[in-house]
């Protein structure tokens, strides 16, 4: 996959004439691909002013992040361990043409985005410190989950075409996120102190040391950004 991903780059160098209106574009973004999504995406040009596209992405499982060290519930936050798959639908608005220098062409927009995960990860041990009297404790969990997330997106992005076909596209905003997740804990063991840390849970009703199925749902703003790089194919 990484292969397919590098070769589709190379072919950047292939292409250069000077700028026309593009008709359609094929992509792939790099900060989606940093987070573990293979992805590609397809842009379709309405007319000078108005664009829509799509993103299919492929989450795949990477232990760079496994373990998530900034919450202190791990199990509930566990990092880069998801595989699964993700659809985004965007509509693009450019308020102008844009400017040309030397060659180099820079169109700017506003975009809306709607997003949507599907992800999971199967069974598998975690461990979270806590202060147990002044004493490090330790908790263990054996968990798997399914992961549901919906996000809308509002983005200001910069189109640069170097070039005719030669795309990249720079894109910075804010995001509302939903996050649904369902936890199968499995075991639950902390160490001889505690038979359950104090003031951790794994939700609602569901404190350390207890197993079972928690449902969870998050809702909460994440800033977004993005670098996709690909080949806009031009009206002329």
């Amino acid at each position: 996959m990484k292969k397919y991903f590098l070769s589709f780059s190379a072919l950047f160098v292939l292409f250069s004439s000077t700028y026309g209106q593009k008709i359609f574009s094929i992509s792939t973004d790099l900060a989606l691909d940093f987070w573990d999504e293979k992805n590609i995406g397809i842009e379709y040009q309405i007319n000078n002013n108005f664009s829509v596209g799509g993103i299919f992405s492929v989450i795949y499982p990477n232990q760079k992040l496994a373990l998530n060290e900034l919450s202190a519930v791990q199990e509930n936050w566990p990092g880069t361990i998801y595989t699964g798959y993700a659809g985004r639908a965007y509509f693009k608005w450019y308020p102008n043409s844009g400017h040309t220098f030397t060659g180099i062409t820079i169109k700017g927009y506003w975009s809306i985005q709607f997003d949507l995960k599907y992800m999971q990860y199967g069974t598998q041990w975690f461990v979270d410190q806590y202060d147990d009297q002044g004493a490090p404790g330790y908790h263990w969990t054996l968990a798997n989950a399914k992961t549901r997330v919906l996000d809308i997106d509002f983005f200001h992005g910069q189109e640069i075409y170097l070039g005719k076909v030669v795309l990249i596209d720079l894109i910075y905003g804010i995001g509302l996120r939903q996050r649904n997740v369902d936890q199968n804990i499995i075991e639950s063991v902390s160490n001889d102190t505690y038979t359950a840390p104090p003031n951790l849970s794994y939700g609602p009703g569901m404190p350390y040391g207890t197993t079972g199925t928690v449902h969870l749902s998050y809702l909460y703003p994440f800033p977004e950004i993005g670098i996709r790089e690909g080949i806009a194919i031009p009206s002329k």
